[in-house]
């Protein structure tokens, strides 16, 4: 989900939101804000694991033995359970 389509989301939720009847609304304000956030931060979320290219790749007991065919726009990052960080 790209910045435009979640401020075109935000835009269709606070464009709602004007237009509700409070009085004879079956939830207040405060849940119905509380729900836009929380599909925000659903949308944040979804975006940012979008964004994320950085494939992990665990050794464990020396097991991996090859991996091919890695796109070029991602970052890679081996994680090597057998080497201990020197302190």
């Amino acid at each position: 989900m790209t910045d435009k389509t979640i401020i075109k989301k935000i835009r269709e939720m606070l464009e709602t939101n004007t237009m509700v009847n409070w009085g004879s609304a079956d939830y207040t304000p405060e849940e119905e804000f509380q729900n836009m956030i929380d599909e925000l931060d659903k949308m944040i979320a979804e975006q940012k694991s979008m964004t994320d290219k950085t494939i992990k790749i665990y050794v464990e007991g020396g097991c991996v033995t090859e991996v091919t065919n890695l796109p070029d726009d991602f970052d890679y990052q081996i994680i090597d359970s057998d080497v201990q960080e020197e302190e």
